[in-house]
């Protein structure tokens, strides 16, 4: 998914913002793509869904399964660890764990006008699923 995000940013720098909406754990796996968008200086909003843990996965495939789990990590440090300055990189990280954090954040100015890449991090719950999903996740043997 950061790949397509940067491809999708690249051919369209001068026009658009570009949002991406990934999991932490599929984050985890393409990760190294952060450094390019940083090079690349490209506008790009990054929303990491941290549930605990691949929660589509366990809906699907194993309610308890420790494949599913995924290692903590630290994400309002990654701006930084890719080398965006230590200041910048704070203004450009964000964490929202209800709904009303989530509006600020959204309409706070760094968000709202600048122009470099910025990382959200949601947290929710690990079984917050709907519909099928949920059926799915009900169905399992406890």
């Amino acid at each position: 998914m950061l790949g397509a995000a940067l491809a999708k940013s690249k051919v369209d720098k001068e026009n658009h913002r570009s949002f991406l909406f990934v999991g932490e754990g599929s984050l985890q796996m393409s990760v190294q793509e952060i450094k390019t968008m940083i090079k690349e200086n490209l506008d790009i909003i990054i929303f990491v869904v941290n549930n605990d843990g691949c929660t589509i996965e366990r809906a699907i495939y194993g309610r308890r399964q420790g494949y599913n789990d995924v290692s903590l990590w630290r994400h309002r440090y990654a701006l930084h660890f890719f080398g965006v300055d230590e200041k910048l990189a704070a203004e450009s990280n964000f964490t929202a764990r209800i709904y009303v954090e989530l509006e600020t954040v959204l309409s706070d100015d760094h968000i709202q006008n600048g122009k470099v890449l910025k990382m959200i991090e949601i947290f929710l719950s690990r079984e917050d699923v709907q519909g099928a999903l949920l059926g799915l996740l009900n169905a399992q043997i406890v």
